[in-house]
């Protein structure tokens, strides 16, 4: 009997050794970079967010005018975690491209970039009132972050007659929000509104 038990152990081990084993990697997933885009022809800092971003030392572009390199810890040659200055060539075409993250466990999904020929401003928050708006130039390109159910406000100056076109990308660059665009004159009455991302 005692041979029997031994030999169905045994037995019972080798199946469970003949099992699959099965273990799942981690996979690298961008969610975000900031800015999402820039001006063509400069150089300028983004910093991206996601998850099993370990050792990421490239980001990849659509387009071959766009190229990144590592941003360098000041006095070190060691890269700071998740930051690139980014490279627009001046022939780069404007438009939306596609941009991503490799690292130690591989290649990211995509994100959406965009390539204007605009000046560019990045929001500096403390923005939320009417009272204290950002101060930005007709003809720029300004790269935010809204909090959920929360209002920014910007502030440019017009002439009488001047036609100007104000545009919200947000699903256009991956975003979830639905913006509300409200434009008011200098006395603060509202003349008109947007629920599709332009006025």
């Amino acid at each position: 009997v005692r041979q029997l038990l031994t030999e169905t152990l045994l037995l019972f081990l080798a199946a469970c050794n003949a099992l699959p084993v099965c273990a799942e990697l981690p996979v690298a997933r961008l969610s975000a970079i900031f800015p999402p885009g820039g001006r063509i022809g400069s150089t300028f800092e983004v910093t991206i967010s996601g998850l099993d971003l370990d050792d990421v030392s490239k980001l990849h572009f659509s387009k071959p005018e766009i190229v990144a390199k590592p941003k360098l810890i000041e006095g070190s040659a060691k890269p700071e975690p998740n930051r690139f200055l980014v490279t627009i060539a001046g022939d780069a075409a404007p438009g939306i491209c596609e941009a991503r993250a490799s690292g130690r466990f591989g290649l990211s999904n995509a994100r959406t970039f965009a390539v204007g020929d605009l000046a560019e401003a990045t929001e500096k928050g403390g923005n939320t009132s009417a009272s204290s708006p950002m101060e930005i130039a007709v003809g720029t390109t300004v790269n935010g972050r809204c909090d959920a159910n929360t209002i920014d406000y910007f502030k440019f100056a017009a002439k009488k007659g001047e036609r100007i076109f104000i545009s919200c990308l947000a699903r256009e660059l991956d975003s979830k929000m639905e913006p509300v665009l409200a434009l008011y004159d200098g006395a603060g009455h509202e003349f008109e509104r947007s629920r599709r991302g332009g006025l």
